[in-house]
């Protein structure tokens, strides 16, 4: 996954979970935080069939791969929580 995607996507979960916070600020108003929400959830539901694939690119890219056999995949429920976290 490219980098900056991968950033944006970290963005607009950490935003949508501290959306009370930025909304109290005067950051954000409540459309913006409506229209964050929708994007996090339109992306966890694009990203969840390729989930696993994404979970051992990014082990590999910590450094399992080769001869070193990386950890058992979590359940794909769990994965699919972790996703959805509101």
């Amino acid at each position: 996954m490219d980098r900056l995607v991968s950033y944006i996507i970290h963005t607009l979960i950490q935003v949508n979970e501290d959306a009370r916070w930025y909304l109290e600020q005067g950051y954000i108003g409540g459309n913006k935080s409506k229209a964050i929400r929708q994007r996090v959830e339109r992306l966890s539901t694009e990203l969840r069939p390729h989930l696993e694939v994404l979970v051992r690119y990014w082990w590999m890219a910590l450094g399992f791969h080769g001869t070193t056999l990386p950890p058992p995949l979590p359940n794909r429920d769990y994965l699919i929580k972790c996703v959805n976290r509101k």
